[in-house]
């Protein structure tokens, strides 16, 4: 399991502040080196409680979850709130891009559809009941059944899995599945839920009230558009939480959520918007910490709709837009532009060359537009997720727009009301969020194969040669194969421009300036029972 380390980074920033000398303990499971964390430390002035409240963690998001029942929800706020509650079977190591044990003890490939599951003996629920291979067959059945969850668990024959003990279970895929290691590692929907725990409660009892998990901490309440509480789990079979009480807080506006950081009402806060990064450093009360994510923050249009479904209006749209100048302002220089189907941060990716690159040019634009038949522009609507660099974005882009004669007209929402919204299939354009759990990029399968529905191609892009590619990718067992078919897709992807990617930002965490243990995830997600004072053991 993981151990608390303490690493000095190799691209160290120090800010002087007002309190003089500069903490430099920061924990990094797992990790000696890291040079793509760049942190900005400073010592806390004496004084200072550890943390907001005695013996408790208060931690603040951007959004409320939907859910706390897995295979029911996979938006970020959601995400965030189930890693402290539930464990995969296994755990994506993203600085040794490694699977290591987490449910599982071991596992081993019998063949190349069958993998055998070693369970950890005597892992008790927060329930209290002992999670077996039973449990993984019922999660795995439930998951291929879920339209939320059926993006993962659907890639199994969950009907001819064999339990062979309490403690094993020969898992199944329905072709050979290059990324089966990743997908049993999705910390969304890849959770292990314990099926008596579950089925003691109605369904949206337990979504509410959820004790099916064996993580490290257990639910005690939701107060709706608040918080949610938690309280460590006595019964936890590995590393203990430093803090005993849990709670993570909804605050929405960016601006607001760093001030509480700041003023000292909370001690950790997920989601740090660029336009506070400045605030969180001269601030001698909050460090804060960063690095490459794997989130793309792309303008999705719908396809199956007029004008959206002419790839001519599409990169019409993209030479209209200045990127450089746009990111580089939304995102004060945190972000670097995206022109993939995927996040620059991954392995798979390659810079564009040739009929690949989209340079501004606003007359390139009005040609394209005049070709498709739309000459004198067209108007649509545009919603945007209510966080200030997208908002931003989305101004600059309307404004972008106007110049080629296209009208766009803006409408801020709650992002959890844009999702919800989005997955119906009745919006026109978007402005949100795609992630990924791993350096993986089978993740992106269910984004750009033409079989999703809107809540997974929430774009319907579609285009045969991608599907075959795509699916050719996924039965492959050969890395080399699977890279140069990945490669093909974001070169087609580039020319239809399946969606306007915008930024690849930088993940960031703000932590108080008297505790130490924030494990950085590109994903957004973070195990907080390493969070620690700075000068415990």
């Amino acid at each position: 399991m993981k151990k608390a380390l303490t690493l000095l980074m190799a691209a160290l920033m120090l800010v002087s502040t007002a309190a003089g000398a500069f903490a430099e303990a920061v924990h990094y499971p797992d990790a000696t080196d890291n040079p793509n964390v760049v942190a900005y430390l400073s010592e806390a002035p004496k004084g200072v409680p550890v943390t907001a409240v005695a013996d408790t963690l208060t931690v603040a998001q951007g959004g409320e979850p939907n859910t706390l029942y897995p295979q029911e929800g996979n938006q970020i706020p959601a995400i965030i709130a189930y890693h402290p509650l539930y464990e995969t079977l296994v755990v994506y190591n993203q600085f040794t891009n490694e699977f290591e044990p987490g449910l599982a003890e071991s596992w081993e490939m019998i063949d190349d559809t069958t993998i055998r599951i070693h369970l950890r003996q005597g892992v008790l629920c927060h329930a209290g009941y002992e999670m077996t291979a039973e449990d993984v067959l019922w999660t795995a059945q439930k998951g291929a059944a879920s339209s939320v969850a059926n993006y993962l668990w659907g890639q199994f024959d969950v009907d001819n899995f064999e339990i062979v003990d309490k403690y094993t279970i020969d898992m199944k895929t329905k072709t050979v599945f290059g990324p089966l290691l990743s997908y049993l590692s999705d910390t969304s929907t890849g959770y292990i839920i314990n099926k008596q725990a579950y089925e003691e409660q109605t369904p949206q009892d337990y979504a509410r009230n959820p004790t099916g998990g064996s993580g490290p901490y257990k639910f005690v309440e939701w107060i709706a558009g608040d918080r949610i509480v938690y309280e460590a789990f006595d019964g936890y079979w590995g590393d203990k939480p430093y803090f005993k009480n849990l709670v993570i807080r909804n605050i929405s506006d960016d601006a607001t959520r760093a001030m509480a950081l700041e003023n000292g009402e909370v001690d950790v806060i997920y989601g740090v918007d660029t336009s506070s990064y400045q605030t969180l450093i001269d601030s001698p009360i909050s460090n804060l910490i960063t690095f490459p994510s794997y989130q793309l923050i792309h303008m999705g249009l719908n396809l199956a709709v007029k004008p959206f479904d002419d790839v001519r209006v599409r990169q019409a749209i993209r030479y209209a837009l200045d990127l450089d100048a746009i990111v580089g302002l939304a995102f004060s220089g945190y972000a670097d532009v995206a022109d993939a189907p995927w996040p620059n941060s991954l392995s798979t990716y390659l810079p564009p060359e040739g009929d690949e690159v989209y340079d501004y040019n606003p007359e390139k634009a009005k040609e394209l537009l005049a070709e498709a038949g739309y000459a004198d522009g067209f108007t649509f609507s545009l919603w945007v997720a209510d966080t200030t660099a997208w908002v931003q974005m989305a101004e600059m882009i309307q404004n972008s727009l106007a110049q080629v004669g296209i009208t766009c007209n803006v409408t801020v929402m709650d992002q959890n009301t844009l999702l919800a919204d989005r997955a119906t299939g009745n919006y026109e354009a978007y402005i949100a969020r795609f992630s990924c759990s791993s350096n993986e990029t089978a993740w992106w399968r269910t984004r750009l194969h033409s079989e999703g529905d809107y809540n997974q191609n929430v774009v319907q892009y579609k285009n045969a040669d991608v599907d075959e590619w795509l699916d050719a990718a996924q039965t492959s067992l050969d890395d080399a194969y699977r890279t140069e078919l990945y490669q093909k897709v974001m070169h087609q992807w580039r020319i239809d421009q399946g969606w306007i990617s915008l930024a690849c930002p930088s993940m960031a965490y703000g932590i108080r300036s008297t505790l130490m243990g924030v494990e950085p995830h590109p994903y957004g997600t973070m195990d907080l029972r390493y969070i620690r004072p700075i000068d415990a053991q």
